[in-house]
């Protein structure tokens, strides 16, 4: 009878081992899923913004060119008259 008890508890031992054990890695594997994902979105984001920031620059620099060639354009008008 003295060997029963130890059996069971060894099987309860190594039962709750491999549970942790198992329940460790799959919150590992979600863990780094999880973090790739964020990355990911970040780089995503970071390209998007960087994007605009270009838009932004081009349209400053169409507007200022336009803002110059209406300028000239009103000198030669003056010039003119």
């Amino acid at each position: 009878m003295s060997g029963a008890p130890t059996k069971i508890a060894n099987f309860l031992h190594k039962t709750v081992v491999s549970v942790f054990a198992l329940s460790s890695l799959a919150f590992g594997v979600y863990v780094t899923g999880a973090t790739m994902e964020l990355l990911e979105k970040r780089k995503i984001r970071k390209l998007e913004e960087e994007q605009f920031i270009k838009e932004f620059i081009k349209n400053m620099e169409a507007k200022d060119q336009a803002a110059k060639d209406q300028s000239a354009t009103k000198q030669i008008e003056e010039t003119k008259k």
